[in-house]
């Protein structure tokens, strides 16, 4: 199953739901990177094989880029928190990280 690692403006309840049902989930603030810049943060999640999960578009435009990442899962910030959960569950189930390197899968 996929590992996680939620940008810091992700919800806090979301990345608890998601430990509540064994899913693998780190937060900058756990990993003592609160206030890295985003090429550091997903440097980090990267070497850690995790998958960024954010809702700040600064991470597309480094996908754009060409830079090497694990994978990046995007979130709308209008999406609701239930919604979100549920589409996260998904997509560490259904996902290969073969699959998710260097993609962007928008939820």
């Amino acid at each position: 199953m996929l590992s996680l690692y939620f940008d810091e403006h992700m919800p806090e309840p979301i990345g608890q739901a998601l430990v509540r049902r064994g899913i693998d989930v780190l937060t900058p603030q756990a990993a003592n990177r609160r206030g890295y810049a985003d090429p550091g943060q997903l440097a980090y999640a990267t070497e850690h094989g995790r998958l960024m999960v954010t809702r700040d578009s600064d991470y597309l435009a480094l996908h754009a880029t060409g830079v090497a990442h694990a994978g990046i899962l995007f979130a709308q910030s209008d999406a609701p928190i239930g919604i979100l959960i549920e589409t996260l569950l998904l997509a560490v189930q259904v996902l290969s990280a073969e699959e998710m390197r260097n993609g962007v899968v928008y939820l």
